[in-house]
């Protein structure tokens, strides 16, 4: 069973992309788990409107590279940086819909070994 005070770290990397990543942020918030969530993003030197547009985002832990360090180095910031107990690697330019976190849940309900969790785009639709 799930922890009442089990935590997770959503840490994502986001260069740009704003109207992908307003969407994910829209569907993350909408969609929460039932947990203890921070969200970690890390602007990898996005620019002014994609910034400006991050800093107004209430709730978030907003780390700034003012050049690219990469997907790689920006990750690593935001594990630097995470609290939880759980580390949920998100993409920018997923569109989360409702239970999507249930296999992560499963995971952690059956896992006392892993302490990270990634998530795979199996398809989407382009209307």
């Amino acid at each position: 069973m799930i922890s009442k005070n089990a935590s997770i770290s959503v840490v994502t990397s986001v260069r740009n992309c704003l109207a992908e990543t307003k969407e994910f942020l829209d569907t993350l918030v909408r969609f929460k788990p039932h947990l203890k969530m921070e969200i970690i993003l890390i602007d990898d030197g996005s620019e002014e409107e994609t910034r400006n547009f991050l800093r107004q985002q209430p709730g978030i832990n907003l780390l700034h590279n003012s050049s690219s360090l990469g997907f790689g180095k920006s990750n690593n910031m935001g594990v630097s940086a995470a609290i939880g107990e759980w580390l949920l690697f998100l993409n920018n330019d997923l569109v989360l819909t409702q239970n999507w976190f249930s296999p992560f849940e499963y995971v952690i309900k059956n896992s006392s070994k892993w302490r990270h969790l990634g998530c795979l785009e199996i398809g989407r639709a382009h209307v």
